[in-house]
């Protein structure tokens, strides 16, 4: 077993007897096919002397039922087959991406990762009615040629000479052609990057169309009209190559129709029959030819899907660890980083910013606010505090206790968070455990937000700005009762009134709760609310000015 054939049945979940099952029926499905092409040469080659009687018409009757019977039950196996493989492609993509570390999913671009659930995942799935076919063409091609050895030996080994130089002709000149397919998939995926432009960056490119009219001439259409010139040199070239077969069996379509009986001593009553099985040959050999690319798409489908995989999975973490199997402890009373440092340079396609030897020590119940410039290293540090990212030197430890791979998880699990680029998942609050719908509508009112549900009972966010996402998230991160929140830029969205409200009224809150609190900020005016202000620059901590009054559990 090849390991391209191991492979595709890995990524697809389909089972070697479903491919077994689908043989069955492709190589019966021949069979049939020449049954009713040999009741047609036959009745065609004694017409010429007696009119047929009623047990041939029978029987041909009984062939072409019993073929569209096996036809159906084929086409339903094989488009199960080919939903469940898309669907199968689909989770796999999505669970390496769910299971990777995050930084290997920042890095991976998100108009691969589209195109690998979109094109790629349906161009490989789709390869399995496409490859039955081919089997059906390829069982009855073989069936056919047998039957044409019995009527005419002589016009048999004729047309299998034909054959074999028509494909070795085909072989040699699709293999060119595959640079070409490269190329065009490449610059596909070059321009729908440039799409993702448009659709994330359409205010800007409004604001200023100087750019806006350089960008869609010489970055999208360029991009566009390259890949679409590419598309059609590969796809006419391989166009060109299927006309060897065709141009091969009409060629001797009309040599068997106007030489064969003077040529090969071949009987003139026979003849018509050989034209006839000929015709239906160029039929099943030019759908055999046509699909080829097909599968030559799919071949580089799974190409890219494996190499994205390959990426994704070399960094998997085990999620399979439950809490209770691997929890932290939970009555902590210092988070401490330890001469912790990190570089994007370690990883590839990443930038190469680093945080160097950070020391950092956070009481519990503490608000810490991480400050500092733009590219200081705020956000990096805050996805070491969470255990998104891990140290390359240097640990994390509760207490004296490091955070390793069999408790990153169920640390993770003990912080809420809102980022500055927050996404709000179509939840059911009520579904939710220990839901709490007073405190929750509650908080909402002091946040001006309506708790807005869908027909399913899912929270409706299609109308919410950025700000409003912000706090609709924090109204969950409040009832939701986690030891420890982190909050990125939670004001850059809002208005007055509500950055009063997130430092007068909402922190507080938290802090009288015991929650210990981070929150990345630029407010310099609200600085001395802080229990602990934690100052970055340049990937490394400068400052560190203590505030503590009286903190929960100290």
């Amino acid at each position: 077993m090849s390991r391209h054939y191991r492979k595709y049945l890995e990524l697809t979940g389909l089972r070697s007897r479903q491919i077994l099952a689908m043989v069955v029926y492709a190589l019966s499905g021949g069979a049939l096919g020449t049954a009713l092409v040999t009741l047609l040469a036959e009745t065609v080659k004694r017409g010429l002397q007696e009119a047929p009687g009623p047990l041939p018409m029978a029987g041909f009757a009984a062939a072409l039922l019993a073929y569209l019977w096996l036809q159906r039950g084929a086409a339903r196996r094989m488009i199960s087959a080919s939903e469940h493989a898309c669907e199968k492609l689909r989770q796999r993509i999505l669970h390496a991406i769910l299971h990777a570390t995050l930084l290997q999913v920042e890095v991976t671009p998100a108009h691969v990762a589209r195109l690998a659930l979109t094109r790629d995942a349906v161009q490989l799935s789709s390869a399995i009615p496409v490859w039955v076919a081919m089997l059906t063409s390829i069982a009855t091609v073989l069936c056919t040629l047998g039957y044409l050895v019995w009527l005419s030996p002589r016009s048999a080994a004729v047309v299998g000479v034909v054959i074999v130089i028509a494909v070795l002709a085909y072989q040699l000149l699709i293999r060119r052609t595959f640079p070409r397919m490269r190329e065009a998939y490449e610059l596909a995926n070059a321009g729908m990057g440039f799409a993702d432009d448009v659709l994330l960056g359409v205010k800007e490119l409004k604001l200023d169309p100087a750019y806006a009219r350089h960008f869609w001439h010489q970055d999208l259409q360029a991009t566009l009209r390259r890949a679409s010139a590419a598309s059609v040199e590969f796809k006419s070239a391989q166009h060109d190559v299927g006309l060897v077969g065709v141009v091969a069996f009409y060629g001797l379509a009309g040599l068997a129709a106007f030489g064969f009986a003077r040529l090969l001593k071949v009987d003139p009553a026979v003849v018509g029959s050989v034209v006839l099985v000929l015709m239906f040959l160029q039929a099943h050999i030019q759908g055999v030819v046509q699909r080829l690319p097909t599968l030559a798409d799919a071949g580089l489908a799974q190409a890219r899907i494996e190499s994205m995989l390959q990426s994704l999975e070399s960094s998997s973490e085990d999620l399979g660890a439950t809490a209770a199997e691997a929890s932290p402890a939970t009555d902590w009373r210092t988070l401490r980083l330890e001469a912790v440092s990190f570089s994007y340079a370690a990883e590839p396609g990443a930038n190469g910013f680093s945080l160097r030897e950070v020391d950092l020590e956070i009481p519990r119940g503490a608000t810490v606010f991480i400050v500092g410039g733009n590219g200081s290293g705020k956000t990096t540090l805050a996805k070491i505090l969470l255990g998104l990212y891990r140290p390359h030197i240097g640990r994390v430890l509760l207490d004296d206790v490091p955070l390793d791979d069999a408790s990153v998880l169920a640390y993770r699990s003990q912080f809420c968070s809102v980022f500055s680029d927050v996404h709000l998942f179509r939840r059911a609050p009520q579904s939710d455990p220990g839901f709490d719908d007073d405190l929750l509508r509650r908080i909402l009112g002091e946040l001006s937000l309506p708790l807005r549900l869908d027909a399913e009972g899912r929270l409706d966010v299609r109308a919410l700005s950025q700000g409003q996402k912000k706090r609709m998230a924090s109204a969950f991160a409040m009832t939701d009762r986690r030891p420890l929140c982190l909050f990125d830029e939670w004001t850059a969205d809002q208005d007055p009134e509500f950055r009063r409200y997130f430092y007068e009224t909402f922190l507080p809150r938290l802090r009288e709760e015991g929650r210990t609190v981070i929150v990345i900020t630029h407010d310099d005016r609200q600085f001395h609310r802080a229990d602990l202000l934690v100052h970055l620059d340049a990937g490394r901590i400068v400052d560190v000015r203590r505030q503590v009054q009286a903190l929960p559990f100290t």
